[in-house]
C-alpha cells in the first residue's frame, strides 16, 4: 500500500514527510477541478488526496528513510505531471497502464455510522496548493457515518446539505409534476437540521465537551440565555424548559416567565443536544452565571447539568418518522 501511494504522488521509497508534502501540494493544485487548470496526470485528484492521506497515517520513522539516489524519483515541482516512472524506469501515461491503484479510489473513513440513518452522505476535505492555500473540497468516502472531530464541522454542514439536495431530488421525481415546490427551501432547512440530527453522536460529543466535569453520567456545559428582555436575572437562580419552537428550547424563571432561549457557544451542540430535547431523551437542570451585553444583544451565561432519559434509544427511530412525515408532505406540496 505505501510503494503504490508514493507511486501515485511520484515518489521513491526515499520520500520524506517534507518531499511527500510538496510533492502533493504540487501535484494536486495541477489536477484538482477547481484549479481551473489542465492536466492529464496518471491519476485523479480523489486517487492523489487518498494516497497523500495514507502516507500521512502510515509514516515510516526518520531512520528507515535512506537519503536519495537514483534517477526513479520524479521533481514534482517542475510542473510536469504528465506521467511517472516505476521503480524499472517504465513509463506510464494512464492508470490502465500503471500499477493496481485498489485501496485509493477512496479513504476508509474512520468513524462509527448509523446504520438507521435515512441516507447516505459525503465525507469531504479540502483541497489546498503548493502555498496551503484552500482550492476546492474532494469527496474521500461516502456512507451512514457519525461525524468524528477529524471531520471540519462546517465541510460536516456542507456535506449535510448535499445529502438533504439529493432526498428532495428524489422525491421530485414522485411529485405530480416532477419539480420542486416554490417553498423547496424551506423544506431543504428542516431536512438538513433531521439529518445532521442523525449523524451528531450526543453522548461521544457530550463527553469531550464535559471533559472530567462528566460524573454518573451527569455532563456539564456551559451555555447562554438569548433574552428576551434586558432584564437582569441573579446569578445562580433556576431556569427550567418552557417550550420548543422552531428548533429553540425556550427557558422560564420560578415565576414561569418566558426568559429567552437556549443558546450554544459551540455549534455542534445546536444539533446534537436540541433534537434530545425534542424526543425528551435527556433530563436538565439549569443555573444563571453573568449577564453580559455584547451591543444590542443581551444575554446571561448558563451552567447546564445533563443526563439521558431512557428514550435516548428511541431517536433514531422517531428522526426517521419526522423525515419521512416530511417528506410525504414536500411530495404533495
Amino acid at each position: 500500500m505505501r510503494r503504490q501511494a508514493l507511486k501515485i504522488l511520484g515518489l521513491d521509497e526515499n520520500a520524506d514527510p517534507q518531499e511527500i508534502k510538496r510533492a502533493y501540494r504540487a501535484i494536486i493544485s495541477e489536477v484538482h477541478p477547481d484549479s481551473g487548470k489542465q492536466s492529464d496526470y496518471a491519476y485523479s485528484a480523489q486517487e492523489i488526496n487518498a494516497a497523500y492521506d495514507y502516507l500521512n497515517k502510515h509514516p515510516v520513522a526518520s531512520s528507515d528513510v535512506r537519503k536519495p539516489g537514483g534517477n526513479t524519483r520524479r521533481n514534482a515541482e517542475n510542473g510536469s505531471f504528465n506521467h511517472f516512472h516505476d521503480d524499472y524506469g517504465k513509463r506510464y501515461t494512464n492508470r490502465d497502464e500503471g500499477a493496481e491503484t485498489a485501496g485509493f479510489q477512496s479513504r476508509i473513513w474512520n468513524a462509527p455510522e448509523n446504520a438507521q440513518a435515512y441516507h447516505s452522505r459525503d465525507i469531504m476535505e479540502h483541497v489546498t496548493d503548493e502555498d496551503g492555500q484552500v482550492i476546492g473540497t474532494i469527496k474521500i468516502a461516502r456512507g451512514k457515518f457519525h461525524w468524528i472531530p477529524d471531520e471540519e464541522f462546517l465541510l460536516f454542514l456542507k456535506s449535510i446539505m448535499g445529502c438533504a439536495k439529493e432526498v428532495l431530488e428524489e422525491c421530485d421525481a414522485d411529485r405530480p409534476d416532477g419539480q420542486p415546490p416554490d417553498n423547496v427551501y424551506r423544506y431543504q432547512a428542516e431536512l438538513v437540521y433531521l439529518l445532521a440530527a442523525q449523524f451528531m453522536d450526543a453522548e461521544s460529543l457530550l463527553r469531550e465537551l464535559s471533559g472530567e466535569k462528566e460524573k454518573n453520567g451527569i455532563y456539564f456545559l456551559q451555555a447562554m440565555l438569548e433574552k428576551s428582555d434586558t432584564k437582569k436575572i441573579s446569578e445562580g437562580a433556576s431556569l427550567y424548559p418552557s417550550m420548543l419552537k422552531s428548533h429553540r428550547l425556550y427557558l422560564k424563571d420560578d415565576a414561569g416567565t418566558t426568559r429567552g432561549y437556549l443558546s450554544f457557544p459551540d455549534d455542534r451542540l445546536y444539533y446534537a443536544l436540541i433534537p434530545l430535547f425534542e424526543q425528551k431523551a435527556v433530563q436538565v437542570r439549569i443555573t444563571t452565571g453573568k449577564h453580559v451585553k455584547q451591543g444590542s444583544k443581551v444575554y446571561q451565561k448558563l451552567d447546564l447539568h445533563l443526563r439521558f432519559s431512557g428514550q435516548m434509544e428511541n431517536l433514531p427511530e422517531n428522526l426517521n418518522l419526522k423525515i419521512g412525515k416530511l417528506l410525504e408532505k414536500y411530495r404533495y406540496e
